[in-house]
């Protein structure tokens, strides 16, 4: 059971989605979402999804976590950045920003996964940004590379 203290300061909450030809506010969606969430949060979070699948978005300061199912990152960075139709690639090639998903894996353990075309340095920046630092302190989480769709990439 969760203490008030915990009850209190769950970052759940509703994040904006809008499509390419999206217009204005009258077009987004709202999905539910985790806005800066602590590592049982994500991992909760991530068990009630439909596949244990979200997807992530890390970027000036807010790490944003949603149902990996609901809407794309495009989608969200439109919605929540109000960045136009090139706004994957101004967040992709922003300094200290990492774009990916995470999912649970055989043991319940989250894995990472940042896309390829991110900085090269998107596992140290997971490791060390002050919103995701405390969902790798202490544990050994995965992160591996992976393309624009998703696939992993193999070195």
């Amino acid at each position: 059971m969760k203490s008030f203290a915990q009850y209190i300061t769950e970052k759940r909450d509703k994040l904006m989605a809008m499509g390419y030809y999206s217009y204005g506010d009258e077009d987004a969606i709202l999905i539910d979402g985790l806005i800066n969430p602590s590592y049982e949060e994500l991992r909760g979070y991530i068990e009630r999804t439909s596949n244990h699948t979200t997807r992530f978005i890390l970027y000036n300061d807010k790490l944003l976590v949603w149902d990996a199912r609901k809407a794309i990152h495009a989608d969200v960075i439109r919605g929540e950045y109000r960045l136009g139709k090139d706004g994957l690639y101004t967040v992709v090639k922003s300094k200290g920003s990492v774009v990916g998903y995470f999912e649970k894996f055989r043991d319940g353990i989250i894995v990472g996964i940042a896309f390829s075309n991110m900085s090269p340095n998107a596992e140290k920046i997971l490791k060390t940004h002050k919103a995701t630092k405390h969902l790798f302190a202490n544990r050994e989480i995965p992160i591996e590379p992976a393309d624009d769709s998703g696939m992993l990439v193999r070195h």
